[in-house]
């Protein structure tokens, strides 16, 4: 078997619940850009595990073919999924999706019977990660432990996955342990990267501070120095702003994390306006993501702006 998931927070913690279980699985971090490619060469005698990897329409054109190829696979996401891509799913796929949890609450719920209640730690851990921790299937978890234990226990597993970034190596050795229920301040340097990164963190916060600007309903900051995802919070509240906008410029392009508290539908608002500017972008209702080109980045941001105006008159 094998186990494919995301590498941030949530996806390593729905790997290392699926791991407990199927102890002798192999571990792939993907994500939706290299679905195909991880896919592709992986036998397809095999059952697959996929994690809180998004495949919208345009990326199922592309791996679909290769889930009906598979022994079995078992798709589990919160990220929006169209009723085409679930119709077009063959048989031999079994989906568990729900928008309003984490992957790894799903994963959890999913194998209940199988997987060590103590595991369910793990499963919050994830779902504090993806900011979904107050779910009803969360919230019975946490009433079986000290909760104040759990957010620290997360809080530096959050920090420490923020310096090792996309050291895949680093992140299958924590999702191994995890799956042996490990708390994270036991495994091998972790507390001091959580040190570190909130050490960068603050160093972050006060650049936002003095560098966020405000566009409409939009407050942003460019090349913060550090997360993309925390500095976009920081940007929507030093600027007063509904939304946050954080982004960092590659290549001649703009790749941008945006987070808000309000009743805000980001994703559908970014899957409308980026491709308008030759650009991409979704994610959640929250906490989304985008990239456009350097030259229409100004003018993004307007539109945007405009667009979520509407939505907050509504």
């Amino acid at each position: 078997m094998y186990i494919i998931t995301h590498g941030d927070c949530d996806g390593i913690c729905a790997g290392a619940l699926v791991l407990s279980v199927y102890t002798d699985s192999k571990v792939i971090f993907s994500n939706p850009v290299r679905l195909y490619e991880t896919l592709k060469n992986i036998d397809k005698n095999e059952t697959i595990v996929v994690c809180d990897i998004a495949v919208n329409e345009v990326i199922f054109q592309s791996v679909g073919n290769f889930f009906k190829d598979f022994k079995f696979a078992i798709y589990i996401d919160h990220h929006p999924l169209s009723n085409r891509v679930i119709s077009n799913l063959s048989s031999n796929v079994e989906v568990v999706h729900n928008l309003g949890v984490s992957a790894s609450e799903l994963v959890f719920y999913r194998f209940k019977e199988s997987i060590n209640p103590d595991m369910g730690r793990v499963a919050v851990y994830g779902s504090i990660g993806d900011y979904l921790d107050n779910t009803m299937g969360i919230q019975k978890i946490i009433e079986n432990w000290d909760k104040r234990t759990l957010y620290f226990q997360t809080g530096i597993l959050i920090q420490a996955l923020e310096i090792i970034g996309k050291n895949d190596g680093m992140k299958l050795d924590i999702l191994n342990n995890l799956s042996k229920n490990i708390l994270p301040s036991e495994i091998d340097s972790l507390t001091q990267l959580a040190v570190e990164a909130s050490r960068k963190e603050e160093e972050m916060r006060e650049y936002v501070k003095s560098n966020a600007l405000k566009v409409g309903e939009i407050g942003y900051v460019l090349d913060p120095r550090g997360p993309l995802g925390k500095a976009a919070v920081y940007a929507r509240a030093y600027t007063g702003a509904h939304v946050g906008l954080a982004a960092e410029i590659k290549h001649g392009r703009v790749e941008m994390s945006l987070r808000t508290p309000f009743s805000i539908d980001l994703n559908s608002i970014l899957v409308e306006v980026a491709p308008k500017f030759d650009g991409v972008g979704g994610g959640h209702a929250k906490a989304a993501g985008a990239e456009v080109p350097y030259e229409k980045f100004q003018d993004f941001l307007k539109a945007l702006s405009c667009k979520i105006s509407v939505v907050l008159t509504k």
